[in-house]
């Protein structure tokens, strides 16, 4: 005869299967998913869970493990090099968060405990989520995604003292200087047992484990030393998490970090979805559909709530309007993190089963808006009112950027100062290139200005910027950003206001390549179509190769744009080739030059410098082998063919 509980976690992760390829073509998230599968299988559903215990007790491992893998990705050198952006923007969203809530629950009187309680539940978003749908969406790198990834992390730092925090807020409960002082030294007792566990027990018990070459006895082992100070916290009365968490913090600097992270995710991942699945088993669907709409309004004021205390925070720290909305939206639901305080609030009857009850329809509902937020966030903020006056206001350095507007001519303006904008700007002032630099992020924009950058505080995508960057008198703009909703909207406002200027724009994905030479690039630079080239050129050089051979591989794959590409329009692909090869270059025709107005049968340029006119670029557009009679105008490319000294006549 089966043990039932086996059949229950059979029906349990039955279900969750069957709900998540459901999902799937919705784009909702897994916690969605589990939430959803705790509704079906609870007593509140088809009851097909009965033992609840067996579940909630694995549910407090899943809560256990997830906490210790946070300590364990943890990394305090990565805190330490964005601790300025996680404390400026991380606390003050946290701070705002909870003081707004805790100011709207006491309009409303509700005591100030329980307000204090909402408050941190409200503050915390979901980095799982967040997380996820930027990397589906390659904009994990951009100014957006880092902000919104410094937010999330001091978030995660807050959950220990918070869950810290509960006991203090209970009913009952002394709320004075002797508690805190009481917690207090609990805390530095259970801190500093761990610390001698973790720095001198913790390493010998693995040192010996690991020697013995058995993976199966190493994850156990994990497993233990992570339970163990879980097991510690709760019998001095503090919680399961702050073991567990703590626990992590300090073993995410030993030798044997990155196969925990490693061994332990598919645990993490099992036992957590038991805990978000125990939640769903408490949803009561019926006490939600009697007060549903006190749900869908409480579930859309947090939603805004966040998003507009979010905004500000971002807003406050010196980032564009726009910027500030697409993480305000994008960072406007509720947690993982937040169902664990709810869980011990509802154990430490600081809220009601019917309060509990609303609080969990509105916050699924705030996860099942994620994605939706998520995508409209850069719609939304692109048409918000008033953002050239707001950001003129909060951006430090347009003053002198409307200076220096009218002392270049014939510049490139490079938009972004990553890796591949200071790589530019370096080149371009050792060749005495005329340049100037726009980027959104103000301590960047300080930093690379003391050491003599010439770059200025300013949003690319913005055309009054772009107008004060003299994009008119600019022979070319490169747009090294890696948002490509973004960069769409930056070609878009640099062809508003000149259909002249070459447009040359960085993507990493070759999918994206039509979409942006459609907005009016007038080069696109594709990561992956580069690196195939790299891995060639290594490759051949491998195998004994010559470089002039090598060389002309590649450029005959450019010619043809290879087979990857027979997507793209042919002439979406010329262009950049014909600019990148060795013995060829492109000739832009200056304003006061004497070739605008003339015909080529009247320039004689093949019989007067050696060259070949393979082609002629105007406003992006390619005109191969264009007739005798051509007509050459201001800001037309000639792209020419020939040896050095042939292309140098032809400049001259």
């Amino acid at each position: 005869m089966p043990h039932p509980i086996l059949g229950e976690l059979l029906v349990v992760f039955s279900t969750v299967i069957v709900v998540m390829l459901l999902l799937q073509r919705l784009r909702q998230s897994v916690i969605v998913g589990y939430l959803l599968t705790g509704i079906i299988v609870g007593p509140y559903g088809f009851g097909w869970v009965g033992n609840r215990e067996a579940v909630d007790l694995m549910a407090e491992v899943g809560v256990a493990l997830l906490l210790f893998m946070l300590g364990v990705e943890f990394s305090l050198k990565k805190l330490e090099q964005m601790r300025k952006l996680v404390l400026e923007a991380g606390g003050l969203q946290v701070l705002l968060a909870v003081l707004s809530t805790l100011a709207v629950l006491a309009l409303l009187g509700h005591p100030t405990r329980t307000s204090i309680f909402w408050g941190l539940v409200v503050a915390l978003s979901s980095t799982a989520i967040v997380t996820k749908i930027l990397m589906e969406r390659g904009e994990l790198t951009t100014v957006h995604g880092k902000i919104s990834m410094a937010v999330l992390i001091f978030q995660d730092i807050c959950v220990v003292p918070m869950m810290m925090m509960l006991p203090l807020l209970a009913p009952g409960e002394p709320f004075s200087a002797a508690s805190l002082f009481q917690l207090a030294v609990k805390s530095v007792v259970t801190i500093l047992g761990l610390f001698v566990g973790a720095r001198y027990i913790f390493p010998f018990l693995l040192e010996r484990i690991v020697r013995l070459h058995q993976k199966e006895l190493f994850i156990i082992g994990v497993i233990v030393l992570a339970l163990a100070p879980s097991w510690a916290a709760q019998s001095f009365g503090l919680t399961l998490g702050l073991g567990a968490f703590l626990a992590g913090l300090l073993f995410s600097e030993s030798e044997y970090s990155h196969q925990v992270l490693t061994d332990l995710s598919s645990f993490r991942d099992i036992f957590s979805s038991l805990f978000f699945i125990s939640i769903g088993m408490l949803i009561d669907i019926g006490a939600i559909g009697n007060q549903i709409f006190v749900v869908l309004g409480i579930g859309l004021a947090i939603v805004l709530g966040k998003a507009l205390t979010t905004t500000l925070t971002v807003f406050a720290v010196r980032f564009p309007l726009r910027v500030a909305l697409t993480v305000g939206f994008g960072l406007a639901q509720v947690g993982e993190f937040s169902f664990i305080l709810l869980r011990q609030g509802r154990e430490l009857n600081l809220i009601t089963e019917e309060h509990y009850q609303i609080f969990l329809g509105a916050t699924g509902l705030s996860i099942l808006l994620v994605p939706m937020l998520i995508q409209l966030a850069p719609h939304l903020a692109f048409r918000a009112p008033l953002p050239a006056r707001l950001d003129r206001m909060f951006g430090p350095h347009l003053v002198s950027l409307e200076e220096e507007e009218t002392s270049l001519k014939g510049h490139v303006i490079v938009c972004g100062y990553g890796l591949n904008g200071r790589m530019l700007a370096q080149s371009l002032r050792s060749k005495k290139i005329p340049y100037l630099v726009l980027d959104v992020d103000g301590d960047l924009v300080r930093k690379a200005r003391k050491k003599g950058e010439k770059i200025f505080y300013g949003d690319c995508t913005r055309t009054e910027i772009l107008r004060h960057a003299g994009i008119h008198d600019a022979r070319a703009v490169v747009f090294a950003i890696t948002n490509p909703f973004s960069v769409g909207r930056a070609i878009q406002s640099a062809r508003s206001i000149s259909k002249d200027v070459i447009v040359i724009v960085r993507t990493r994905h070759l999918s994206k390549m039509k979409e942006l030479y459609d907005a009016g690039a007038t080069t696109v630079v594709s990561e992956e179509f580069e690196a195939v080239y790299e891995i060639l050129a290594h490759v051949l050089y491998l195998y004994g190769t010559l470089p002039d051979e090598v060389r002309r591989r590649i450029e005959s794959m450019r010619a043809t744009g290879s087979t990857i590409l027979k997507d793209l329009e042919p002439s979406a692909l010329q262009a950049p080739q014909l600019f990148r090869g060795s013995q060829s270059a492109a000739i832009t025709v200056e304003g006061a030059a004497d070739v605008a107005g003339r015909k080529l049968q009247e320039l004689e340029i093949p019989e007067s410098t050696g060259v070949l006119l393979v082609a002629v670029v105007r406003q992006g557009r390619v005109i191969t082998n264009p007739p005798s009679d051509f007509e050459i105008r201001r800001k037309d490319s000639l792209i020419v063919h020939g040896d050095k000294d042939q292309i140098h006549r032809a400049e001259e």
